[in-house]
């Protein structure tokens, strides 16, 4: 848990390489914001 009580804005998280990288904070134990455009998609990450 490297990233303990920080915070990650994530731009265009809902796919792709953006998405590996919001789960990987989070799994390192920072929260995450996902900002995207594709609202559907962003939205079933809300396991964060």
């Amino acid at each position: 848990m490297r990233l303990q009580g920080r915070a990650a804005i994530i731009t265009g998280g809902a796919r792709g390489i953006a998405r590996g990288i919001a789960e990987a904070h989070v799994n390192e134990g920072a929260r995450a914001v996902i900002a995207d455009f594709l609202f559907d998609e962003a939205k079933q990450l809300l396991w964060i």
